[in-house]
Order: C-alpha cells, then sequence, then structure tokens
C-alpha cells in the first residue's frame, strides 16, 4: 500500500475568536486533509458553533467546559435566565451532528484515518465545576456514561473498532492525566487565577492584530499543523497565518520533526 501523508489542522480554544469568512481563508490557505477543534468555542455560543458545522472541510470536534458553562456553572443561578428554556448543550451537540466525537469515533477512510474522542465537557481533574457531577448533570443523561471507569471503557471500545489499517488520534478538550492534571501543567485543568490550560486566551491568544506597511489592520490566525505518514508523526508546526482582503500569509514554527525525516511543506 502506498504511503499517504496527512495534513492536519488543529484549532485550540476559541472563546468567540472565530471569523467565518476570515478562518476559512487561513484554513484554504493551509491545506488541511482534516480540521480538529479542541473545544471551548464560548460559553454555550451556539451561534459560533453554528458556523463551524457549515465549514467546509472534513473536520472532527469536542465540546468543552465552557461549551456547558451556563448549564452546570455553579454562578447559574444568578445568569439571565430570559432563554433558559433553551437548552443550549442540546442546540451545539445537534448542529455538530457527527462532527462531535465525544465518547464516539469518526472513521475517514479516504485518509486511513480515525478520530476518537475524549470525555466531553471536559476542564481536567476530577469534576466539570465543583459545585457538579459531571455524571449526574450531563454525561449520564446525553451519553449514558456515569463513572470514569465507564468513559475510560467507552474510549477504548471505540479505538478497538476503528478500522484496522487506520491511524488513531485521540481528540480531547484536556490530555490525559498523565501529562498532568494540575493547574500548570499544558494539560491541566482549565483557567484560574495565576494558572491555565494550554490554549486558552490568557496562555495563547488565538487571534491578533497587526498593522502593515499602508496602515491596514490585518489579523493574524493561530493555528497547530501536524503532518504524519504509515502512523508515524512527521512534523508539527506552530502557524500564524495573516489574513487580507485579496491574499494571506503563513508564517510556521518548527515544534517537531521526525528524526533522518524531512518536514513536508
Amino acid at each position: 500500500m502506498a504511503a499517504m501523508t496527512v495534513r492536519i489542522a488543529i484549532v485550540g480554544d476559541v472563546h468567540d475568536d472565530w471569523h467565518p469568512v476570515k478562518d476559512s481563508k487561513a484554513l484554504h490557505l493551509l491545506k488541511p486533509d482534516v480540521v480538529l477543534f479542541t473545544g471551548d468555542f464560548g460559553n454555550e455560543n451556539v451561534d459560533l458553533v453554528r458556523d463551524v458545522s457549515k465549514l467546509d472541510f472534513p473536520k472532527a470536534a469536542i465540546l468543552g467546559n465552557h461549551d456547558c458553562w451556563e448549564t452546570v456553572s455553579p454562578f447559574a443561578p444568578y445568569m439571565d435566565k430570559s432563554d433558559s428554556e433553551i437548552d443550549k448543550v442540546q442546540e451545539q451537540l445537534e448542529l455538530l451532528g457527527d462532527v462531535h466525537v465525544g465518547f464516539g469515533r469518526l472513521d475517514f477512510p479516504a485518509l486511513r484515518l480515525s478520530v476518537v474522542g475524549g470525555r466531553p465537557f471536559s476542564m481536567g481533574g476530577e469534576r466539570i465545576h465543583s459545585a457538579y457531577n459531571p455524571f449526574a448533570a450531563l454525561l449520564g443523561p446525553r451519553f449514558g456514561v456515569h463513572s470514569f471507569r465507564e468513559s475510560a471503557q467507552r474510549m477504548v471500545e471505540n479505538a478497538k473498532k476503528a478500522p484496522p489499517d487506520s491511524s488513531l488520534v485521540f481528540l480531547a478538550h484536556n490530555g490525559p492525566r498523565g501529562l498532568g492534571s494540575k493547574v500548570h501543567d499544558i494539560c491541566g485543568r482549565d483557567w484560574v487565577e495565576r494558572g491555565g490550560d494550554h490554549g486558552d486566551p490568557a496562555v495563547v491568544p488565538r487571534v491578533r492584530g497587526i498593522m502593515d506597511p499602508g496602515l491596514t489592520t490585518l489579523t493574524q490566525r493561530h493555528f497547530v499543523l501536524v503532518e504524519f505518514q504509515d502512523k508515524e508523526v512527521e512534523s508539527i508546526h506552530e502557524v500564524w497565518v495573516t489574513v487580507g482582503e485579496d491574499d494571506g500569509e503563513v508564517r510556521k514554527t518548527l515544534m517537531y520533526s521526525r528524526p533522518c525525516s524531512s518536514s513536508m511543506e
């Protein structure tokens, strides 16, 4: 079987910084085979999730803890209840459909790629919010998962059922505890004072403004590009894409390159 190179664009925590036209232009410049979204689109920002669902690229996504913020937040009793009858969590799940891989799997046969989803709405550690049990509040009623053991079993089962020739990619809002679950760990808990998780605006902004020589304000959009071949990661780049009216510019910083292999540009 001929070797296949797959290019994945990863979109970190969006937190409301998504422009359907500019980000689409940026992705067309990057030419990914598939786009992965790690969640936290906003505080139950249904309109933004709707825009992402219309993105004309193969994609997979998982919802983060901010995507259920108003539903399970300990501050929920004090929030505006004018639209309290609307289940925004369910709206987001329905908009994404099969693209949402939480406790699921999405296969891309043409790419020989399978994306296995982790636990949705996670902020790392054992709870979504300190005042709520995540399984009782969200995961049991919506996914039939009632414990961390069942959560792990669901992921393992989905991985085992993937096509045998597929490369497996796990997509989660937070990394496994083995990579750290404390506030300052790169795959740890979500943002708190003097801490943060990788991807939050407090750490790395998704969008930043720049001024070009013509005194026009442009924006740079942040992505991570991963390329792999035959189930081996070839390279990882941090990427900033400058989006103008008619053109764009891609700036890459190499973060990892497989030994004895050349990065594919």
